[in-house]
């Protein structure tokens, strides 16, 4: 019987949570554990746990796309969870009331919620990312920045202009996103280089692989014949092999497995505003629908490292 996606919302101090089956609408609520029990449950039955955000809220699933729990409340308006520096916490961006998002980190049960950046008026700091044991996210204002921090706060350095930053398994590089190419800082020298530098395709959203050999990264080809795919590439930005690839689809997104083996991404149909969370093995075959939620759009941010 194939794995059905769940969701579960865990309220602060709630002493239940309830879970809806949201694959195909049919049943009754279900009790379920605390959060932190729930949390619990998880890490033993598995070792590998997927983050997402649907616009609203940020949430933890199982890798089969089962026992999805909900780390805040909607009002939060939280986004771009991913995994702290310990590999144990979650990073994430929130407005929490406010008029611009800001960084903060927070247990895996959604408690413990920690502030780690207070971005001035008129700008705003999303898309977190460890970053060795600092952390690195954009600020968007006059212009899109990198941007790296330590976990309390301090130490608050500009890098360079970019977005969508991912860094190399323990931090020596960042990848990230300029003028449609795919730009790498180097921690050491603080040298940039470009990593594609195609006019007339624009990459987004790059990923290390876990031995950090290989890049996956979302790409569009700007006019003639529009072409959007999933590609991977050795991390100098040679060899770049199509792994999916659609005139109609769009996919964003994606993230390796801890094992290296697979590659998960949001893929939006045609047609529509909904994206799913699918998962496919490193040649392109074995795409496999994780959350079939057509009316919610899920976007993958993280894969347990």
């Amino acid at each position: 019987m194939p794995a059905v996606f769940t969701r579960a919302i865990a309220l602060p101090l709630a002493t239940l949570v309830f879970a809806v089956a949201c694959s195909d609408g049919v049943g009754p609520a279900q009790p379920m554990p605390t959060p932190a029990e729930a949390s619990a449950a998880k890490q033993t039955a598995t070792a590998s746990r997927m983050l997402f955000y649907d616009f609203n809220n940020v949430w933890i699933m199982d890798d089969d796309g089962t026992n999805a729990l909900a780390l805040g409340l909607p009002a939060d308006l939280s986004f771009d969870p991913s995994w702290a520096p310990d590999g144990k916490r979650v990073l994430f961006n929130s407005y929490r009331g406010e008029a611009q998002p800001s960084i903060y980190v927070m247990n895996p049960d959604g408690t413990g919620v920690t502030r780690i950046t207070n971005p001035p008026a008129s700008t705003g700091d999303i898309r977190p990312v460890a970053f060795g044991k600092r952390v690195a996210f954009m600020r968007y204002g006059a212009t899109a920045t990198i941007y790296r921090v330590n976990l309390d706060g301090s130490d608050l350095v500009a890098i360079a202009p970019g977005q969508q930053p991912a860094s190399a398994p323990g931090g020596a590089k960042l990848a990230f996103v300029d003028n449609g190419d795919i730009l790498e800082y180097n921690a050491a020298t603080g040298l940039i280089r470009n990593l594609t530098n195609t006019p007339a395709v624009t990459e987004a959203d790059p990923s290390y692989s876990p031995n950090g050999k290989q890049i996956a990264f979302a790409s569009g080809q700007i006019g003639g014949n529009a072409l959007n795919t999933i590609s991977v590439m050795l991390a100098d930005g040679t060899a770049v092999t199509r792994l999916i690839w659609s005139g109609a689809d769009s996919y964003a997104l994606p993230k390796w497995s801890p094992d290296g083996k697979r590659i998960a991404f949001s893929l939006t149909a045609s047609g529509t505003y909904a994206s799913d969370i699918h998962v496919m093995n490193l040649n392109g075959s074995g795409v496999t629908n994780l959350t079939n939620s057509p009316t919610v759009a899920e976007q993958l941010t993280a894969w347990a490292r």
